[in-house]
């Protein structure tokens, strides 16, 4: 039964209120949604001010589908306001030109503008480093594709755009990082329906795949005689290149990671720090770590840079390329890599009896256990993690030898 309502009809409901959900027809074929809110949800929120909730809904069918759109809600949107929206919508339904006016929207929806879109969401879950990669992959890798219509883009047309990595220069892990991205965002083209199906679903099942590559990093075997070697080599180099090296081993963080702390993320036991894996992780300093940071501190040369190994660039950080490359000089190119660092702490604390593999995964910030293990388990086990550190740490100091002297000097 269709009713004609009023704004006092309305008003009645606010004033006296509801007991359940009711959703009602206006006589010109608007729905009227009106709700009960509880008590507990006023005192919740004042602004609530009343016992119901009014909404107002346009609800179509049409081919078998229904359609339904949310107009808005009561008094912040009239009666008179919603039958007007309502009516211009029933008008557009029955003639066809709704489906002709959303055909055209979409069609206008380009890559670009929804990988903006996308990205926006992404930005809220992921480290500033991460973003600068977003925002370089569409300017490197996606510009043929920000100004083509979303509900255009084919198998196809991916893969010839894929190609020159495919064939041409055989970046197989770079095709598949630019598929899945791509890939991505039209996963989040379905979810605002602005495509039916995500044609890239599989996509990678056809793509050659890329080979692991694992960073290069001493053997076990040889692991103390290989760290004498690499630190006799690297004396000959500039101290602070040096303290960059000691804490690389004396932390097991990650490049990015040790390379842009701050004054701000140290205290005189420890480093507070986002990771790969977590958002707020605390490194213990072990005695030899604390005496480098103190070296760096004390020789600190740019007040204004707040960054506790300074670099040459605009934003003030040491490239991640700089040991690296002195790495390369020094012959240990096919040895060592800054990453493969990491792999020497792991290997070493796997021979130290008392060492629990969770404290040894944890070191090196790995996330341990499924997800529910996680949500119940909840410790960083900071002195367990604190005292396998300090029995590597001195490992490191007894292989880098009289080396370490300046930083006690």
């Amino acid at each position: 039964m269709r009713i004609n309502f009023t704004d006092k009809t309305l008003l009645t409901y606010v004033n006296k209120g509801i007991d359940k959900n009711t959703l009602f027809t206006d006589i010109t074929g608007l729905r009227v949604s009106i709700r009960p809110t509880s008590n507990q949800q006023i005192l919740n929120n004042p602004k609530l001010g009343s016992m119901v909730g009014i909404h107002f809904k346009a609800i179509f069918n049409k081919d078998n589908k229904r359609y339904t759109f949310n107009l808005g809600s009561y008094p912040v949107m009239t009666l008179d306001e919603a039958r007007k929206q309502y009516l211009e919508m029933a008008v557009k339904f029955k003639s066809g030109k709704y489906e002709e006016e959303q055909e055209q929207k979409l069609k206008a929806v380009t890559f670009g503008e929804l990988y903006e879109e996308w990205k926006a969401i992404k930005f809220t879950k992921i480290s500033e480093t991460t973003q600068k990669k977003y925002n370089s992959v569409s300017s490197q890798h996606l510009r043929s594709l920000l100004s083509y219509p979303v509900n255009k883009i084919t198998p196809n047309l991916v893969i010839d755009l894929l190609n020159d990595y495919l064939i041409k220069e055989q970046k197989y892990s770079t095709a598949e990082y630019v598929a899945s991205l791509i890939r991505a965002v039209l996963d989040y083209a379905v979810f605002k329906q602005i495509i039916v199906v995500n044609p890239l679903k599989g996509i990678l099942n056809f793509m050659p795949r890329a080979k692991t590559t694992h960073y290069q990093s001493f053997s076990d075997a040889t692991l103390e005689r290989d760290m004498k070697e690499l630190f006799k080599a690297f004396s000959t180099q500039d101290h602070k290149l040096q303290c960059l090296l000691f804490m690389y081993f004396f932390t097991l963080l990650r490049s990015n990671e040790l390379r842009t702390i701050t004054f701000d993320n140290y205290s005189e036991d420890s480093l507070t720090v986002k990771t790969k894996t977590l958002d707020e992780f605390r490194v213990p300093l072990s005695t030899q770590a604390q005496k480098v940071m103190q070296y760096m501190i004390k020789n600190h040369q740019r007040e204004d840079n707040p960054y506790i190994f300074e670099g040459m660039s605009k934003d003030g950080i040491i490239s991640k390329n700089t040991l690296n490359k002195a790495l390369s000089a020094l012959g240990f190119k096919d040895r060592l890599r800054v990453h493969g660092i990491r792999t020497c702490g792991r290997q070493y604390m796997q021979t130290i009896p008392t060492a629990k593999e969770s404290i040894i995964e944890l070191c090196l910030s790995h996330v341990v256990g499924s997800q529910v293990q996680q949500a119940y388990n909840r410790g960083d086990y900071y002195n367990e993690r604190a005292r396998v550190m300090q029995i590597w740490c001195d490992f490191v100091e007894k292989c880098i030898g009289d080396s370490f002297a300046f930083i006690t000097d």
